[in-house]
């Protein structure tokens, strides 16, 4: 999210490179993972980018990614066995 750049999945598959200077939002420029879009596709110096990017859907991030309703087995027998030793 802080490079200044990734890359658009498109419905084909294929991905798209995008500069946070075309993704048209006030303020921070930025997209989530997951985020629908609508942009132009124009020819940048190592080929097709996306243009004027503008967001259709946004997708609320999980604020705890890695967070399970249900203890991972694994990761408890690795913490117990660390504090064992």
């Amino acid at each position: 999210p802080n490079k200044g750049f990734g890359f658009i999945e498109q419905d084909t598959g294929d991905d798209l490179f995008v500069h946070q200077s075309e993704i048209r939002q006030d303020g921070f420029r930025f997209l989530n993972l997951g985020d629908r879009v609508e942009f132009e596709v124009g020819t940048g110096k190592k080929g097709p980018v996306a243009l004027k990017v503008t967001r259709t859907q946004a997708v609320v991030p999980d604020k705890y990614p890695n967070f399970h309703e249900e203890p991972d087995e694994a990761l408890i027998n690795k913490v117990s066995e660390t504090q064992l030793n």
